[in-house]
């Protein structure tokens, strides 16, 4: 789950598309726009300092 944090940067590239659909309010828009982008913000620094923090414990390395 930690590793799915930062994958906001995903949502956010969606939320832009809607700029670009025809008939689609531009208000509307531009304030899933805004949301997305504050996604990326927020989350994306989280998930990587909790990638940073946990991988050393779960993660191993097996031997052949």
């Amino acid at each position: 789950m930690i590793a799915e944090i930062p994958k906001a940067t995903v949502q956010a590239s969606i939320g832009g598309t809607l700029i670009g659909l025809a008939g689609v309010n531009q208000d509307y828009a531009y304030i899933v726009l805004a949301i997305s982008v504050l996604a990326i913000v927020f989350w994306a620094p989280i998930g990587a300092f909790g990638i940073d923090l946990t991988y050393k414990k779960l993660l191993k390395v097996e031997n052949e």
